[in-house]
C-alpha cells in the first residue's frame, strides 16, 4: 500500500530532520534517513532523504560517503532542485579539499 510506504517514509524522514536540527543526534538522523530511503514511495522522496543523509555524513566528517551520495543525486534526472544543490555542494567540497 503506497499510503503505508509514505507514512513510513515521512515518519523516518521528519524524525531524522529533527535529529539533524538538534546537532546532537546525527547518528540517529543517519539511521532514520537510511530507513526513509528504504521506505520511499517514489524516487524524488528518496532523493530528498539522500540529500539530507549527505549533509548528515558531512556533519560526521564522512566526506567520502557524502560525496558518493551527492554524485548519485547529480546523476538522477528526477532529483529536481536537489540536483543543482548537490552539484554546488560537491563543487564546494572539492574546492575546499584543494586549499
Amino acid at each position: 500500500n503506497s499510503d503505508t510506504g509514505l507514512t513510513r517514509f515521512n515518519t523516518h524522514y521528519y524524525l531524522a530532520l529533527s535529529y539533524l536540527a538538534s546537532n546532537t543526534g546525527i547518528a540517529n538522523a543517519i539511521v532514520n534517513l537510511k530507513s526513509a530511503i528504504s521506505n520511499n514511495p517514489d524516487s524524488f522522496l528518496q532523493t530528498k532523504a539522500e540529500w539530507y543523509l549527505a549533509l548528515a555524513y558531512l556533519k560526521t566528517t564522512e566526506t567520502k560517503k557524502a560525496e558518493q551520495l551527492l554524485k548519485k543525486i547529480i546523476l538522477n534526472d528526477n532529483a529536481g532542485e536537489y540536483r543543482q544543490k548537490a552539484l554546488l555542494l560537491l563543487t564546494d567540497l572539492k574546492k575546499n579539499r584543494e586549499r
